[in-house]
């Protein structure tokens, strides 16, 4: 089912501008929100892997402190 949306003409412009050969404008919406879920998802999983190598950092840390009072 088709439905219609309002669009400014900058809107339009924009959306014609990033047009690849004869996609239609349903076709470019799409792309642009699959495009833009893969970025967030790429950001989240930087933040966690950041997140772990941190946790990794302090467990290291950690142990080298329990080792230093050991000796």
């Amino acid at each position: 089912m088709a439905i219609t949306i309002k669009l400014h003409e900058r809107t339009k412009l924009v959306l014609d501008s990033l047009k690849e050969s004869d996609e239609t404008y349903d076709e470019i919406v799409s792309r642009l929100a699959q495009e833009n879920r893969k970025l967030h998802l790429k950001q989240e999983l930087i933040r966690g892997y950041q997140s772990l190598g941190e946790d990794e950092v302090k467990s290291v840390e950690e142990w080298e402190a329990a080792s230093r009072e050991v000796d």
